[in-house]
């Protein structure tokens, strides 16, 4: 519901670019961080997490690695500038391993196995900390390799230059913190910490269903045709089949009754 009202909102001109950039940079720096530190900070882990984490990080590495081949594939074949493979490829890894584990999944693995709703929230630090910068890294030497040859840095320094801008990056700074409080401090946040940080994160969860309700206006503009609607369906595919079937099998292995698998 709250998607649908985004749409109509922003289906009637009521939002604009600048609103909706606005949000969406309020979700991006403040709230979905400080719901990810909160979380992290106080974490209480299950005995399985970490055969969980395994299996799961393993099906997404195969399918980050699947996704960047038919981005970098499709944009090879296409032609275009140097580094335009590299570029898709990238792009096409973050749609195919990024997922909402936190703002989608917590209210639904909250009902139906209330006892593995923290996974979701190393899951979501396990993408912040490993998937996201690799494809930064990616899109850094895209972006390198776009330029005259003459003036193109090296790979060693285009690889400094992604690792530094981690360092404004709030999500990536929110799970370094909120793990660090934990392995260091091993304590529940003080409420002088706790309370502003729950407030300031509470937004969090209608907005993100709220941007995502703004992201169904025009999103279907440019799939009119078969052609132009093959390599989504392709990551959707890899996103919402592949990764849940292949981390369902791997985890039969680990745990035969993990059926709660196929919710991430």
């Amino acid at each position: 519901s709250i998607q649908l009202l985004g749409f109509l909102i922003k289906r009637s001109g009521a939002v604009t670019p600048v609103t909706e950039a606005g949000i969406g940079h309020y979700v991006a720096v403040i709230g979905f961080p400080c719901v990810l530190f909160s979380a992290l900070a106080e974490l209480q882990p299950a005995a399985g997490i970490l055969p969980l984490m395994l299996v799961i990080g393993s099906a997404k590495a195969l399918v980050f690695g699947a996704a960047y081949l038919i981005g970098s594939r499709s944009a090879s074949r296409a032609g275009g500038a140097p580094g335009e493979p590299l570029l898709r490829g990238a792009l096409f890894a973050i749609f195919g391993t990024n997922s909402d584990d936190v703002g989608l999944g917590v209210p639904i693995l909250g009902i139906l196995f209330p006892g593995r709703v923290d996974a979701l929230y190393v899951l979501a630090a396990m993408q912040a900390l490993l998937f996201n910068p690799l494809a930064y890294v990616l899109l850094g030497v895209s972006g390198a390799r776009s330029g005259e040859p003459a003036v193109r840095p090296s790979l060693a320094a285009t690889l400094c230059t992604v690792l530094v801008g981690l360092r404004s990056n709030m999500l990536v700074l929110s799970v370094f913190a909120g793990l660090a409080y934990r392995l260091i401090v091993a304590a529940p946040l003080p409420w002088f910490a706790s309370y502003p940080i729950e407030l300031l994160g509470r937004p969090f969860q209608p907005l993100v269903y709220l941007i995502g309700g703004f992201g169904f206006v025009g999103a279907f503009d440019s799939l009119t045709s078969l052609p132009a609607a093959v390599l989504p369906l392709a990551v959707v595919a890899l996103k919402s089949l592949c990764l849940p079937m292949a981390a369902f099998l791997a985890m039969r292995w680990v745990e035969p009754d993990g059926d709660y698998i196929f919710l991430y």
